[in-house]
Order: structure tokens, then C-alpha cells, then sequence
């Protein structure tokens, strides 16, 4: 049986960076997201007896190693809830695609409540437009902007929260460039 395609994902910054392994079987939807118990691994028992089910049915299946433990990077006595939770939501935002089913063993079902949470917290939009119509529903505690967004950009949306003096705001984009340092400036950012 397949072990699935070895990926990895680099999280953190610094000194608390870190490569996440990861076992990904491609499939129907809804996928399977397994969470892995304290100090186990994607190759234990019931991580390799999920995956088996997967494959057998046909079904996605995503499997990862928390950092400190198994194929991963790191050290396991830097290992916190909180770590291994962002190492959780990077995972899922960066390889769920779809549906999935959130199964977790010991720790692991704790993390799948925590990965709901953090990832409920989270609204994105595609565009200007979109983002306007989140903000006339809630305010949210701050926005992140990619300055590069499709049809209007992203200074389109920053000049429009300022308008609106909504809440505090980031906007990327690839730094010195003259032409961003111009319009950031326009839209109200120095």
C-alpha cells in the first residue's frame, strides 16, 4: 500500500522556524486530516490504519507530523499546544483542499478543536469587492491585504477601509520598489 507523497512545510520564523513532514494520498472528497496523538508519529498504528481505510476507499487522506515528532524538523522539547497548533493550521491551509474530515487521536482531538477555531476565525476574500461586502457585515479586528489583488488592487482597498476608518490594516507587497512606495503612499500609508 501506498505511504502517499512525502511534502514538507516550512513554518515559523527564526529561531522557531521549522519543516513540517507530510503524507498526503490523493482522493475523493470529503478527505481525512489526521492529527496525531502526544509523541506519535504519521507511521504509527493508527495513522497508517487510517490511511489504509483511505486508500481502500478511495478518500483523501492528509497525515503530519507535528514538529519534534517523527519525520519533522525541530526539537521536541521546544514543542507547545500553541506550536503545534500553528503547525496544524499551516498544514491544513496549505495542502486540505475541500471537505475534510478532522480526526484526531489524544492530543490530537484537542488540536482538531483548536484547527476549528483558528481556522473560523479567518475570513478572506478574493478581491476589492469581496472584501468590502465582509467588512459592511462585521468589522474584523484587522485586515491583511496582498497589494497585488485581481481587478481593483490592493491600494483600492486600503484607501477604502481609511475611508471608512475601519480597523488597522497590513499591506504586502515586494518592498523598495518605487512604483509600491508611490501608491502605499497615496492610499494613506507612509
Amino acid at each position: 500500500m501506498s505511504e502517499g507523497i512525502l511534502r514538507s512545510i516550512d513554518v515559523g520564523t527564526g529561531p522557531a522556524a521549522r519543516r513540517i513532514a507530510v503524507r498526503i494520498r490523493d482522493g475523493a472528497k470529503p478527505g481525512l486530516f489526521w492529527l496525531g496523538g502526544f509523541k506519535s508519529d504519521m507511521k504509527g498504528t493508527k495513522a497508517e490504519a487510517l490511511d489504509r481505510w483511505a486508500g481502500d476507499n478511495d478518500r483523501s487522506c492528509i497525515r503530519f507530523d507535528y514538529s519534534g515528532h517523527g519525520e519533522s524538523g525541530g526539537d521536541f522539547v521546544d514543542g507547545t499546544i500553541g506550536r503545534w497548533l500553528e503547525d496544524s493550521v499551516a498544514v491544513f491551509e496549505g495542502f486540505a483542499k475541500g471537505p475534510q474530515v478532522l480526526v484526531g487521536s489524544s492530543m490530537g482531538g484537542w488540536l482538531a478543536l483548536l484547527l476549528v477555531r483558528a481556522l473560523k476565525e479567518r475570513t478572506t476574500a478574493g478581491s476589492v469587492v469581496d472584501a468590502m461586502a465582509l467588512v459592511e457585515t462585521f468589522v474584523p479586528d484587522i485586515i491583511v491585504s496582498d497589494l497585488g489583488m485581481p481587478g481593483e488592487d490592493g491600494y483600492s482597498l486600503v484607501r477604502r477601509v481609511r475611508a471608512r476608518a475601519i480597523p488597522p490594516m497590513a499591506a504586502r507587497t515586494r518592498p523598495g520598489r518605487p512604483t509600491a512606495r508611490r501608491c502605499t503612499t497615496v492610499a494613506g500609508r507612509r
